[in-house]
């Protein structure tokens, strides 16, 4: 038997020897004398004495020790791991203090481990954010990390001046934001666009596309137009749960567009001026042929053959001209029955309105900016119904030639061409929602 049970089994002995003792007292009271009478209730006092301090003492270390060491090892577990119990009591108890001391050892070595490892990760993490922050700071396109909520993680110095205020900007005191570790996006860049490409990358994920990124062009709020490409970061899971922006500023480059279209319309008006006076020219000729023969014939081939030369050059222009417009905007590949299904879910949401889908072409790829396309479609859906009371249309879209024609077609309601002309000049935006392009630019 070891040190505790012998210490337990003498305190049980003691106990029972005072029970015997106080038990056989009174049985013997009646035949006791005067003498003995004292004599025996001096030694049931002396027992219950003696009991009671066998009992005190087992309280003490059995009752009151152990709750004392189950508040220390609380203390230890949850306050300080560098707290230690102090051995008194019995031998049992002392042991068990000790063993606790000893788990305290360990149990702080682990944490003081712990402590190491998160502070070296941590110190990875930093050095791995240094280095990619140095990497991002690098390049010369915008680029922000955002968790899902929109939340700014990490940003490059780019896109922190394509998107700051920009001093005697128009909109320089409309922007409600600025760049900065948890700012939200939505305060900088269009919401919409964003929603769009995300439910366009959802969207892709179940069709198992390959390619997840999704691009747009829209107009920040500091008035810059920006072409936006969206990635997005994916968990273990393969769910979506931040972006990465990547922006780049087209701003200049959709003036310069802008100016060659006034260059070109110049060019053209000019043009046709002169082969009309040409062609007045030769008329004027054939009405008064009085003029030598040779000489008439001389002007009328000049005249004819500089008429032909102009108009071929003419539409060689306009060809390379809109050769290098489709080049400068870049456009995103996609399948025309995502497109479509874009176009239709924004309409029954949005404006709720009923749509329905033609048959599809077997593996039609567009390249298109999906987001001005589903802005435009909505903008034209919205004054439909808004001015003429349309509620239910038919989505088409057709290969014709080299390009695709998306058409918008519905009943029990004729809208003159003039309507339409004034439409494609006016902006897609409708009630703080949209794109300020109009539809004649998305086209």
């Amino acid at each position: 038997m070891d040190r505790q049970g012998l210490e337990l089994f003498l305190a049980l002995i003691g106990i029972f020897i005072f029970l015997l003792g106080g038990i056989l007292a009174w049985l013997l009271l009646p035949w006791l004398s005067r003498e003995q009478l004292i004599v025996a209730v001096a030694l049931a006092v002396l027992l219950m004495g003696g009991l009671g301090f066998v009992l005190s003492v087992l309280y003490q270390n059995y009752v009151v020790g152990t709750k004392r060491l189950a508040e220390e090892i609380g203390v230890i577990m949850a306050a300080n791991p560098a707290h230690r119990v102090k051995p008194e009591g019995l031998a049992s108890i002392k042991e068990l203090a000790t063993s606790i001391n000893i788990f305290a050892d360990r149990f702080q070595a682990v944490l003081d481990n712990q402590a190491v490892q998160i502070e070296q990760a941590q110190a990875g993490m930093a050095e791995e954010r240094t280095r990619l922050a140095a990497l991002m700071s690098e390049l010369t396109q915008g680029v922000l990390v955002c968790n899902i909520e929109g939340r700014i993680l990490l940003y490059n110095n780019r896109a922190k001046q394509l998107l700051g205020q920009i001093l005697g900007s128009p909109w320089a005191d409309k922007a409600s934001g600025f760049v900065g570790l948890g700012r939200s996006i939505f305060g900088l860049i269009d919401r919409n666009a964003i929603t769009h490409a995300l439910e366009d990358l959802d969207y892709r994920q179940e069709k198992q596309n390959a390619n997840l990124v999704s691009q747009f062009v829209t107009t920040a709020t500091n008035g810059q137009l920006i072409r936006v490409h969206l990635a997005p970061v994916l968990t273990v899971q393969q769910e979506i749960n931040g972006f990465v922006l990547t922006l780049e500023d087209i701003t200049r480059q959709s003036r310069t567009s802008n100016r060659r279209d006034m260059l070109l319309q110049a060019l053209t008006e000019g043009v046709r001026a002169s082969l009309a006076n040409i062609r007045a020219a030769i008329e004027t000729i054939e009405q008064f042929p009085q003029m030598e023969s040779a000489k008439l014939n001389q002007l009328r081939n000049i005249i004819h053959e500089e008429s032909l030369t102009l108009s071929s050059r003419l539409n060689q222009a306009t060809a390379e001209y809109a050769t290098d417009l489709k080049a400068d905007w870049q456009l995103e590949e996609m399948l025309d029955s995502d497109l479509l299904w874009a176009v239709q879910r924004r309409l029954e949401d949005k404006l709720q309105v009923k749509t329905t889908v033609e048959e599809l072409e077997d593996n039609l790829w567009l390249k298109v900016d999906s987001y001005s396309i589903v802005q435009a479609m909505t903008y034209i859906m919205r004054r439909l119904k808004t001015d003429f009371g349309i509620e239910e249309v038919c989505l088409r879209l057709k290969k014709s030639g080299h390009l695709a024609a998306f058409d918008l077609a519905w009943h029990n309601g004729m809208i003159d061409m003039d309507t339409l002309w004034a439409w494609q000049n006016q902006s897609l935006s409708t009630d703080g929602e949209g794109s300020s392009l109009t539809l004649r630019e998305v086209a």
